[in-house]
């Protein structure tokens, strides 16, 4: 496996600058016979610098590639030997052979014995200055028989290793350009190659050497007196060898191992450091060396004896953050520095005897401004990878340690006061002993100095306030660029605090006011009461009352600890240890116990909380909580109104007087009830208190919105999920129907009032239709108290399908009382009563027009009113109902027109799934339209059966009403349209529906078995068992209604009506009591189960429904009639000759509406399977009163047996645009005919027709032999 280490990689967020070193890989050079070859292939040489790629393999160690490595030259005979040559290099510029033999020869030796003496690696470079030559083309006697190199390896060239090599350059400066043109990769690839060997060799012996001399020093460690510092020196020369290499990763490993056997030496031997803290020296290197590279000086002063804990700390840290650096791994080197920073410092405080005033402080500032300046050069502008932004925070975080310095400086030169938050950073001791304007003395020797002239700046307190400002918005704009908020809010607070303590308070109040939100979300509520403590402070100082109040609000707020529901302010009752002389004043202040505190803080809120114009709604304030004690509410024994229980939970320490406590509910159609209670005195924990509503409630309710007033702040909450208006009456039907969701809700159910104000709203018992407006009854129930008055409103959401028109609304005649005034109010849409007496019924009828197309429709009604007992009060009561608006019988009718009186038939059935009992029906005159000046009727009605007795129609089956209607005084020549015009015809139907006599019955019943005490339920419960036995209008029960119906005894059937009725829900709704309530279940079901028989009470009243009339005005009469012999007998084939008679007559024709002529069109139906008809089926003829047209015609049997002849139908024609006749309605197959037409040229007209002898058939006999015979053709 190969390592690579590289200081140039190709992907990176950080530049690299090198640091100056003084110890580097030297190459040593000489030149013979003369010095200018140097000058001559020195640009060329450097130019192949830095060396690349370079492979190492040690033995004990992987691969190592050296990607770059540098070198530099110094001349064989220069005076700077700082450092040893690693390889020695010899330019031989000669190729003469005889001045080689007599000079460069001697020469060489010369050099080769002072290079062997050092033990280092040499190279013989031959610079040959002659052109190659060609030797295949050269002739003999111009080639050398043995070369200059050949010569130079005979002489000086060991055995197997190659010393000697060649390079060939040109003398001319043309050669020179032409030569540095060619490929300088073959021209100073020998060399190169060959320097690169003796650079690792050279590297790998001294490597060797080094590490077998630390493994004997490492092999005498348990030894006495063992020499810790000959360890250092030889493990630091390790490492810087490494370093010059570029082996930075082996080079930081040594140094790592060298910190780890340091810490180890100070454990193990702390005896002989103990006099070793600080030297003499150590000034000079008591700031980081980062930029520079103070190896040999250190290590000499090692090797000097002279070495120290301290200058030791900061050698070893700095190389290790220098190698860090050229590694581009600053997020590490930031992450040691800051570790490093910290502990060290502790060190030096654990020594704190030794030091000048303010030393280590001084050294911690300068230190962490000095690794950040070496950071921030390093780091590429703009860029955010992560290995950056962790750079960073440590960056800032070693800027938070310096600004903490200023902190301990300040404190200490008078500048700052020792309170919070500027002690934070101090030790216990220091806080203790040190008084705040006087610096730290030192025990030491004055010849240790501090390595800044920090402590100048504390003679200048605006000096002083300049650098404490500006580092800490340094520090404040690193950590937000970092993201992290918290870091840069705690250094906002000293900003804060130091601006408050120069008296700059609207500064601090700036400062100070948008911090607390900051750490509401994650609950840090010891740090936000402590901030809006100080923000309360100032505003109450800057005069800011709004700002105060809520600066308060907020403070109580912060004391609840939400883990246990509690409230505690410890924070504001605890006294720092140590406070400046301007907040002793305050100290004195500050409550000693939470109740007190708490006092404090609520009178500060009520008595700034007067000084608002208006009312301020603290929304979810959590020192309250208010919820329902019982989901059950009650009414009111002494006043007209209803209450519920609420509990109410006060985490304050003391008790608080609330001036009212509200709460809202919200019924099924959003409609809101607010129930009040006045001036309450509210105890820590919990109290329960009764809340009253004027108005008496007999739903269930959600509760919605809670109030507690203290002066002029409303602690508002909300107890259901805020929906959009639009769902909101969806959404309170779903959750009071028990909606999953609805089961978080808090709800409170109230019993039905019975003995209460209610009404109901219906249709009128006596329906009349036919009419644009239409009439309903509101029956309104006053209750048990007086009513003064009662204002009636009704409302739909569907105000453009049904309005009501209260402006002459009535109150019925068979129910007035003289005493009620009614007063109508068209403004507002309302109808007044006035003076209803106690337990009365009020039927007020109310006419309404609608264009509904549905069975019923959704209206609010809502009653305002005032008692007698109480007329200041206005209650209200309001209540949804569903207004049934279709009629429950259907009707169709059917006219048959004789030539003297007609025949009016009426179909009735019901429309709903509930059957219902018919007593009669009558058809009658309009009173106003009927008669004549002599009052005498103009039509005369007989029923077809007068005497008949009361009947019931199901939903599957139908009645047939009919009724003869003759004119009266007419005679054969009288035209009855005249009368029909004057005449108007009613149908009155009074009916009644079987689930009324129904609930009748169960009233009975329920009468003869219940207590006197228990009767006032009975109304309740029929209305509730009406309602959901047709509650399913789309289904009938047989089953339920036959027992009633088919039974003589009319027994009601009590398994379906206990099992369709669920008692236990209907019951719920007037007893909340659950044991009362089943003792009431058990009882109706007992009476239920009784199966003995009952009847229907008499008085049970009946319901009407008037459907005007009108005949029909214009009808043509037509009789056909087949005249034939009466004995004709036919037989099959044998064509019957047979004449087709239609007469008309236009009695019943308006003949001012229908001038003449009037065309009229028969037909003959085809009748293939009995008949082939020969002649003219299909004709148009001129209609005359008391007319005859005759059709002559053929009849050819088909089949024996009695035949009856063919239908005809009579039809008015129609014109199209080709001028032929065509038809638009076709005739009755039946006896009657009915045909319709309608056009430009005459009214709307009736046929109908009737047929003389079309029950006598034609007796045809079988035929012996065929015939045949031509049928003409069936023209038009």
């Amino acid at each position: 496996m190969e390592q690579s280490q590289s200081t140039n990689p190709t992907t990176t967020t950080t530049t690299t600058t090198s640091s100056s070193s003084s110890s580097s890989i030297v190459v040593s050079y000489h030149t013979s016979p003369s010095p200018d070859v140097w000058g001559r292939i020195q640009a060329d040489l450097h130019r192949q610098l830095p060396l690349k790629n370079l492979s190492w393999k040690p033995k004990n160690r992987q691969l190592r590639l050296i990607s770059s490595l540098p070198i530099s030259f110094q001349a064989f005979d220069s005076p700077n030997t700082d450092s040893s040559p690693s390889v020695y290099l010899l330019f031989v510029a000669c190729d003469d052979h005889e001045a080689y033999k007599t000079i460069v020869k001697q020469e060489i030796r010369t050099w080769l014995d002072t290079v062997q003496a050092n033990h280092s690696e040499w190279l013989i470079v031959h610079v040959s200055t002659a052109p190659k030559l060609n030797l295949s083309t050269t002739a003999g006697i111009f080639r050398s028989k043995t070369g200059l190199l050949d010569k130079l390896k005979a002489d000086f060239n060991p055995q197997k290793i190659e010393r000697c090599i060649q390079l060939s350059y040109m003398s001319t400066m043309d050669s020179i350009v032409q030569a540095s043109m060619q490929d300088t990769s073959t021209q100073w690839s020998e060399l190169i190659s060959r320097l690169k060997q003796s650079l690792l060799l050279v590297f790998e012996f001294k490597i060797n050497e080094m590490e077998e001399s630390l493994r004997m020093i490492v092999s005498k460690r348990s030894r006495h007196g063992w020499d810790f510092q000959e360890f250092f020196i030889q493990k630091a020369q390790l490492a810087n060898q490494f370093e010059i290499m570029n082996l930075f990763v082996d080079s930081l490993i040594q140094y790592d191992e060298l910190d780890a056997a340091f810490s180890q030496s100070l454990s193990d031997c702390p005896q002989i450091w103990h006099d070793k803290v600080y030297g003499k020296n150590s000034s000079q290197y008591s700031r980081l060396a980062l930029n520079n590279d103070v190896s040999e000086k250190y290590l000499e002063i090692v090797g000097a004896g002279q070495m120290t804990i301290f200058d030791l700390r900061i050698y070893v840290f700095s190389k290790q953050v220098n190698l860090l650096g050229r590694l581009n791994r600053l997020d590490e080197a930031m992450k040691r520095a800051s570790i490093f920073i910290s502990t060290f410092a502790a060190f030096l405080r654990s020594h704190q005897h030794i030091w000048p005033a303010n030393y280590i402080e001084s050294w911690v500032y300068c230190a962490c401004n000095e690794l950040v300046e070496w950071c921030e050069e390093r780091i590429i502008p703009g860029s955010k990878d992560i290995a950056t932004l962790d750079s960073l925070r440590c960056c800032a975080q070693l800027l938070e340690l310096a600004h903490s310095q200023l902190d301990r400086i300040g404190i200490q030169a008078g500048h700052l006061p020792s309170i919070h938050p500027f002690n934070m950073s101090l030790s216990q001791s220091t806080t203790r002993d040190t008084p705040s304007g006087q610096l730290i003395e030192s025990s030491s020797s004055t010849s240790v100095t501090s390595p800044t002239n920090s402590i100048e700046f504390l003679k200048d307190p605006e000096t002083f306030e300049k650098v404490y400002l500006d580092l800490g918005r340094r520090t404040i704009n690193l950590y937000q660029s970092t993201g992290r908020r918290r870091s840069a809010l705690k250094l906002h607070c000293k900003t804060a605090g130091f601006e408050q303590i120069q008296s700059r308070l609207e500064s601090a109040h700036r400062l100070y006011s948008h911090l607390p939100a900051h750490y509401v979300d994650d609950k840090w509520t010891t740090i936000e009461s402590s901030l809006l403590d100080k923000c309360a402070s100032l505003q109450k100082n800057l005069g800011l009352s709004r700002e105060w109040l809520l600066s308060t609000l907020a403070l109580v707020r912060s004391g609840v600890t939400y883990e246990a529901g509690k409230w505690s302010q410890d924070v504001m009752i605890k006294s720092p240890l140590t406070s400046s002389d301007d907040d002793d004043v305050n100290q004195l202040e500050l409550p000693k116990d939470q109740s007190t505190l708490a006092i404090k803080l609520m009178n500060d809120i009520k008595d700034q909380s007067l000084k608002l114009e208006k009312d301020f709604a603290a929304i979810g304030f959590p020192i309250f909580s208010i919820t329902l004690s019982s989901s059950i509410g009650r009414l009111s024994e002494t006043v007209e109104g209803s209450i519920v229980e609420a509990k109410i939970t006060n985490l304050l320490p003391c008790s608080i007087h609330v001036e009212a406590i509200r709460m809202k509910f919200l019924g099924r159609k959003s409609e809101s009830l607010w129930f009040t209670a006045g001036t309450s005195e509210l105890l820590s924990g919990q109290t329960t208190i009764d809340l009253f509503c004027p108005t008496p409630v007999n739903e269930t309710l959600i509760l919605d919105v809670s109030q507690i007033r203290i002066s002029r702040i409303l602690f508002q909450y909300y107890h259901r999920p805020q929906a959009s208006t639009t769902t909101t009456a969806n959404q309170n039907e779903k959750n009071l129907a028990g909606d999953q969701e609805g089961s978080l809700l808090e709800i409170v159910s109230f019993p039905k009032d019975l003995l209460g104000l209610d009404f109901k709203l219906s249709l009128s018992p006596d329906i009349r239709l036919g009419q644009i407006e239409r009439n309903c009854v509101l029956s309104l129930f006053s209750g048990r108290r007086f009513l003064s008055k009662a204002s009636v409103s009704i409302a739909s959401s569907e105000s453009d399908i049904i309005k009501f028109d209260l402006d002459h609304s009535s109150v019925c005649d068979e129910h007035f009382n003289n005493q009620i005034e009614i007063i109508h109010d068209s403004h507002n849409n309302k109808v007044t009563l006035e003076a209803i007496e106690p337990e009365s019924t009020v039927f007020l009828t109310i006419p309404f027009s609608t264009s509904a197309t549905e069975s019923s429709v959704d209206v609010n009604i809502s009653v305002d009113y005032r008692t007698s007992e109480d007329p200041s009060i206005k209650r209200c009561f309001r209540k949804p109902i569903k207004l049934k608006i279709s009629v429950p019988i259907e009707v169709k009718i059917r006219e048959i027109f004789r030539s003297n009186w007609m025949f009016a038939k009426f179909t009735l059935g019901t429309d709903r799934c509930s059957p219902l009992r018919i007593q009669g029906t009558e058809l009658r005159l309009n009173d106003e339209t009927g008669t004549t000046a002599s009052a005498s009727p103009l039509l005369s009605i007989t029923s077809a059966s007068p005497n008949s007795s009361s009947i019931v129609i199901l939903p599957s089956q139908t009645s047939d009403f009919i009724f003869k209607v003759v004119p009266t005084n007419h005679s054969d020549s009288t035209n009855f349209s005249e009368i029909v015009d004057s005449s108007e015809l009613n149908l009155i139907v009074k009916y009644r529906l079987i689930i009324d006599e129904i609930g009748e019955c169960l009233r009975s019943k329920l009468m003869l078995k219940m207590d006197e005490t228990e009767k006032k339920v009975i109304g309740f419960l029929i209305e509730q068992v009406k309602e959901i036995i047709t509650k399913d209008d789309e289904r009938f029960d047989s089953e339920f209604y036959s027992s009633y119906l088919f039974d003589k005894d009319h027994v009601l059937h009590s398994n379906l009506l206990l099992n369709k009725v669920d008692w236990n829900l209907v019951c719920e709704r007037i007893e909340k009591d659950q044991v009362k309530k089943k003792d009431l279940v058990d009882r109706i079901s007992t009476i239920i189960q009784d199966c003995s028989p009952v009847v229907c009470h008499p008085d049970v009243p009946w319901q009407t429904i008037t459907l005007p009339f009108k005949l029909s005005k214009s009808v043509i009469l037509t009789t056909i009639t087949y005249e034939r012999d009466e004995d004709l007998i036919g037989k099959v084939g044998k064509p019957i000759p047979i004449d087709l008679l239609i007469s008309t007559s236009f009695k019943w024709l308006n003949l001012d509406l229908n001038p003449q002529p009037i065309h009229l069109v028969y037909e003959i139906l085809n009748s293939s399977d009995q008949w082939l008809i020969g002649g003219k089926k299909r004709g148009k003829f001129i209609a005359q009163d008391n007319g005859i047209e005759t059709v002559k015609m053929i009849l050819v049997p088909l089949k024996p047996g009695y035949l009856n002849v063919p239908q005809v139908t009579i039809k008015l024609p129609e014109l199209d645009n080709n001028r032929s006749i065509s038809t638009t309605t076709t005739g009755d197959n039946n006896n009657n005919n009915h045909n319709h037409k309608k056009n430009s040229h005459h009214h709307e007209i009736l046929i109908q027709s009737s047929y003389s002898n079309s029950f006598h058939p034609i007796l045809v006999l079988p035929s012996i032999t065929s015939s045949k015979f031509i049928v003409p053709p069936n023209l038009p």
